[in-house]
């Protein structure tokens, strides 16, 4: 059997609103018929996505890789500044900081959740610093207490990397919502997929970012104000960019968000499973993997082998069997273009410092069978006992 990493389904009801997007042409009411951004189906989405993230103000944008740019821009951040987070995440975190002139500053994660590590970030600290980005890894919340508290005594903007995080929550709010700014992601390896897509979120509180938010999504024009009837034309009013998704991709989002619980229900239960794998039986190998946690939405499970060696050994091993499995970041502190910034070397001593040879994925997706998962469980067992005695 052949069990792939990912797989990505289209379901009758996202064929059906693309179709009715694709418009009157292909039978359907003009009033749909919208393929450019900011339509009928992104205002529908907008609706169901308030509804789950209550306490922000929410613009759709073309990748949480945007997001996150608007997100660093909107903060007044600047050349000169620098952003504290993890070096291991993907490099968009770190090119939305580049694209004001700001510098990135690589903090280390902590060994369980590989999220962003609170006693790395104090350590960073520097007048320089205005920002902290945490990544909400595989859907799991970072440590918000003690960042928010940093955040506070230190009066630094906090930006949430909730790209992985759609549908997860931190004492009952959701991720990207409880710092000052969210991005979320609707990639195709995310738990719902438009192919390409995301979405900023701007803290309820910040009423003057979300002003200024709204014109810069509209290419620093007031275009909304003229969509929504009150103004007769738009003009160039500051600077901004293009981030509005097409009409087409927010047809294919819509009906996801309709079965979000149970998606994410259903990686949860494939979580479960893993981890009831991995947690029967004892392998010194092994530092760290997934755990299933109430709060978050099941969105990757990864294992963390304590050598590169045995973790390249059990891919060849899983994928002998037919099973896709990956790894992850390269950290960015170690990457080509990561060396020219600042990190404190201490932090990445260690076990860390290969860290992005370490850490291997297994498949997950909710269009997963049952048959698929009860065969992964089945070579993972074997994989543990080869693994055990270094493969």
């Amino acid at each position: 059997m052949n069990v792939p990493f990912n797989r990505i389904k289209a379901t009758w009801p996202m064929v059906e609103a693309l179709t009715k997007s694709l418009g009157s042409s292909v039978g359907f009411e003009p009033a749909l018929s919208h393929w450019s951004g900011d339509g009928p189906y992104t205002q529908l989405v907008l609706e169901k996505l308030s509804g789950l993230i209550p306490d922000s103000m929410l613009l759709m944008t073309t990748s949480a890789s945007q997001a996150l740019e608007m997100a660093v821009a909107l903060s007044g951040i600047g050349p000169g500044d620098e952003v504290i987070l993890p070096s291991y995440t993907y490099a968009s975190c770190a090119n939305a900081i580049l694209s004001v002139g700001a510098t990135p500053v690589f903090a280390a994660v902590t060994p369980e959740t590989l999220c962003l590590d609170p006693n790395s970030v104090e350590r960073l600290l520097s007048p320089k610093v205005k920002a902290v980005m945490p990544v909400h890894y595989g859907g799991v919340p970072a440590d918000l207490g003690a960042l928010m508290a940093l955040c506070q005594a230190h009066e630094l903007t906090l930006i949430e990397d909730a790209a992985q995080a759609i549908g997860s929550t931190w004492h009952g709010r959701a991720l990207g919502s409880i710092g000052d700014f969210g991005a979320i992601s609707f990639h195709d390896t995310k738990n719902l997929t438009s192919g390409e897509g995301g979405l900023l979120l701007v803290n309820a509180s910040k009423q003057a970012k979300w002003d200024q938010a709204q014109i810069y999504h509209q290419k620093g024009t007031d275009r909304l104000q003229f969509l929504k009837g009150q103004r007769d034309r738009y003009e160039w009013v500051g600077p901004g960019v293009s981030a509005s998704p097409s009409e087409l991709l927010m047809a294919l989002l819509s009906p996801q968000l309709d079965d979000l619980e149970a998606i994410n229900g259903r990686r949860r239960a494939i979580v479960r499973r893993y981890e009831a794998v991995l947690g029967a039986t004892s392998v010194p190998e092994i530092l760290s993997f997934t755990k299933d946690d109430p709060s978050g939405n099941g969105h990757l499970f990864f294992v963390r082998f304590r050598a590169s060696a045995v973790a390249g050994a059990f891919m060849a091993f899983m994928q002998s069997r037919g099973i896709d499995v990956r790894t992850h970041y390269q950290p960015l502190h170690a990457s080509p273009h990561g060396r020219a910034f600042r990190c404190d070397p201490a932090l990445f001593s260690g076990l860390d410092s290969d860290l992005g040879k370490c850490v291997v994925r297994l498949p997950l997706s909710q269009h997963l069978e049952d048959s698929e998962i009860d065969y992964v469980c089945e070579v993972l067992k074997d994989a543990l006992i080869h693994s055990h005695t270094g493969l």
